[in-house]
């Protein structure tokens, strides 16, 4: 079951011993280590941390920079072949259409399944890729999470409504695939006419709920805990007697800890998970 960020906030306070005892730490220093914890493990865990997923993202005259919705990683392809006025794909003079009237990819819809057919026009299909321009190029800015087309789209390059039901200048939509957090849920637009997601914390529950990151964490915040501890062991009380506390005992605690989980990372949950494919 998924959880919050502020569940796992109060999980590892519960490790460390709260409520029976105190425990000297923020909530925006359990923060830092969630959002380390998180990077680490998308990094590491990629078939346990992200999967594939296509967004189709509406262009508009005029605009460079599109903002990907929270949860996208990365973007490894994108395709604008299907840009027009209309804002669909044009198939009529589609290569796939000429191929098909050319009897190449009869067998699909008539008797018979032919795997030499299929394999002789999946490989034209991926040598054209290779050679058909397109119309723009792009970049993906991962510190900001935004697509950048290059150039811009055109001004009044045609009208269409966007998820909202506002009328946008917009030449069509283009492909995009992308890696996003395994689970997450892509939010709505918001009302506006620059396509600015809706920002919702809950899109990371996937992950908060995972062993790895609530042992990480936890280990790293005993070891931020040991040295706010450690700071007042030289503290004198009553009677010039000294305050005993745990702090080195917890530094070297959480640093023991977080070795052997950064080589179980790398070691067990760095697992692909991918299935075979054909084709």
């Amino acid at each position: 079951m998924a959880i919050t960020r502020q569940e796992l906030r109060e999980r590892v306070k519960h490790r460390l011993g709260y409520p029976m005892v105190k425990v000297e730490i923020c909530d925006t220093q359990i923060d830092d280590h969630i959002i380390y914890a998180r990077d680490k493990f998308i990094k590491w865990a990629v078939g346990n941390a992200r999967q594939e997923h296509f967004l189709t993202v509406m262009l508009r005259g005029g605009q460079s920079i599109y903002d990907m919705p929270p949860g996208v990683t990365d973007i490894i392809s994108y395709d604008d072949k299907g840009v027009g006025s209309s804002g669909g794909i044009n198939t009529l003079f589609s290569i796939e259409n000429y191929m098909y009237k050319s009897g190449m990819l009869d067998s699909f819809f008539h008797s018979g399944f032919s795997l030499v057919e299929y394999h002789i026009a999946l490989d034209f299909l991926e040598t054209l890729d290779r050679y058909i321009t397109t119309d723009y190029n792009w970049k993906y800015h991962r510190h900001t999470n935004q697509l950048e087309i290059y150039p811009a789209p055109p001004v009044s390059g045609g009208c269409l409504y966007d998820t909202n039901g506002l009328l946008v200048d917009s030449p069509g939509f283009v492909l995009v695939k992308t890696m996003m957090i395994e689970g997450a849920t892509l939010p709505t637009y918001t009302p506006s006419t620059s396509g600015a997601y809706r920002v919702d914390e809950q899109f990371e529950d996937a992950l908060w709920d995972k062993d790895w990151i609530i042992d990480y964490v936890t280990a790293m915040s005993k070891i931020t805990l040991g040295m706010i501890r450690r700071k007042f062991a030289s503290f004198s009380g009553l009677g010039g007697q000294g305050i005993a506390l745990d702090g080195s005992e917890l530094i070297g605690e959480g640093k023991e800890e977080k070795a052997d989980l950064e080589l179980t990372l790398r070691d067990e949950e760095c697992y692909d998970g991918y299935g075979i494919t054909f084709g």
